[in-house]
């Protein structure tokens, strides 16, 4: 996993990062040990590239945004894809927020995961759309 933070300006915040996942598991002997996990091995997306913004717009007011790439997992049929998640927050005060909040606004749904271990239909990611308030003591 690698992760780039960079602070382009004083109200500007940008991160980049790509993790790699590959999974070569073995039995020592054969029938003995957790074949379970051995099933996992390419069920996960190999690579993943995420980049973040933070703009802060003034007047205690902030602006971000993610967009990822996830890639295929053959093995479970699962398709590459690209989504974006925006946000907006105010500040009130040191210790209350209010927030919206967009996630998967590309595509009004996405496959993310299956198991062939327990039979269960692709788990579909929709998009979302919530507020948030936030008070801290």
């Amino acid at each position: 996993e690698l992760l780039l933070n960079y602070q382009a300006t004083p109200w500007w915040r940008v991160a980049l990062s790509y993790s790699l996942v590959v999974l070569d598991l073995e039995l020592e002997e054969a029938g003995l040990g957790d074949t379970i996990s051995l099933e996992e091995e390419g069920q996960m997306a190999e690579n993943q590239v995420v980049l973040r913004s933070l703009v802060d717009i003034g007047d205690n007011y902030d602006i971000n945004f993610a967009v990822r790439y996830v890639d295929e997992v053959e093995a479970i049929n699962i398709d590459e894809y690209v989504e974006l998640d925006l946000g907006l927050s105010w500040k009130a005060s040191e210790n209350f927020t209010v927030s919206i909040e967009g996630r998967n606004l590309l595509d009004s749904s996405h496959a993310e995961y299956t198991s062939d271990f327990i039979p269960q239909p692709i788990v579909e990611i929709e998009r979302q759309v919530y507020g948030q308030v936030r008070y801290r003591f």
